[in-house]
């Protein structure tokens, strides 16, 4: 019985190491899987990508995974990186895309969001030492970031 109950516990354990991983390229953090996009996009165009990789733009939900969202920018030297935040349906009232939730975590750089001309619906991250967020045209082109939270498990490589 003993043995069995180990040979379960071995399982699991082994189960939960190839849940945790992404696929290539792709970066963990918490539940998640990142995928950082060097070239610029527009929102929609970015949107659609990620769509296309089976995820969502990044909905951001905490200061660690503001930081981390960030550090990828900056590691990459860019300006900005769309956020999958936006105010549509109703001016100055900002959801996620995917999720179709008000943040319960923003980094508003001071004096934003402004809706500068009324023109501003999309929320972008400006790469500086905050992470802070900003509206900007969905039309302007950043780098920007897909999540999904399902991990894809990688085939374990046997003999290695």
């Amino acid at each position: 019985m003993e043995g069995a109950l180990l040979r379960l516990l071995l399982f699991f354990t082994f189960l939960g190491l190839c849940a945790s991983r992404c696929n290539s390229g792709w970066s963990r953090y918490g539940n998640s899987c990142y995928l950082y996009f060097h070239e610029p996009y527009t929102f929609f165009e970015a949107k659609v990508t990620c769509d296309i990789a089976q995820a969502h733009l990044v909905e951001i939900d905490s200061e660690g995974e503001n930081n981390f969202i960030k550090n990828m920018g900056v590691a990459s030297h860019g300006t900005g990186v769309w956020l999958g935040l936006e105010d549509f349906q109703e001016e100055g009232s900002f959801q996620w895309v995917n999720s179709l939730t008000k943040p319960t975590f923003t980094k508003w750089l001071p004096g934003e969001p402004n809706d500068a001309a009324h023109t501003e619906d999309c929320v972008y991250m400006v790469i500086d030492a905050v992470g802070h967020w900003s509206d900007r045209s969905c039309e302007t082109r950043f780098s920007f970031v897909c999540e999904t939270e399902d991990a894809v498990i990688e085939e374990p490589e046997i003999g290695k």
